[in-house]
């Protein structure tokens, strides 16, 4: 529960029964705002390969090889998407640490992100 001071001030009570510890009732608290902070991750991603996707340019379908020349990956993946497969497999959010890494995190962000196709 929070209760608003005033001054800019507020406090929390952590309320919970009587049958739980207390140690079991922050491990609820945290679990519960961890699934909230990773919701809400998942949704900012969803919005940013969104708005990627209303932005990039229309390819020919079928692509010929020479319209996929032209398309660097870094340029069009959502830089979002790019750090999070980073953190996810390298642990760190730099790309560029491995060539490797690199090979493999801008293969499943296009797999991530299509590009629209006309």
């Amino acid at each position: 529960m929070s209760y608003y001071k005033g001054g800019g001030c507020v406090e929390q009570y952590l309320v919970y029964s009587s049958s739980m510890t207390t140690s079991e009732a922050i491990s609820i608290l945290y679990n519960k705002n961890s699934k909230d902070n990773l919701e809400e991750a998942a949704l900012h991603l969803r919005d940013s390969i969104q708005r990627c996707f209303h932005n990039s340019p229309n390819l020919p379908w079928p692509p010929a090889a020479n319209d996929l020349d032209n398309i660097l990956p870094e340029k069009i993946l959502p830089s979002e998407l790019i750090k999070v497969l980073s953190l996810i497999i390298t642990g760190n959010e730099d790309v560029e640490k491995s060539e490797k890494a690199k090979r493999v995190i801008l293969s499943i962000a296009q797999v991530c992100f299509p590009l629209p196709c006309s």
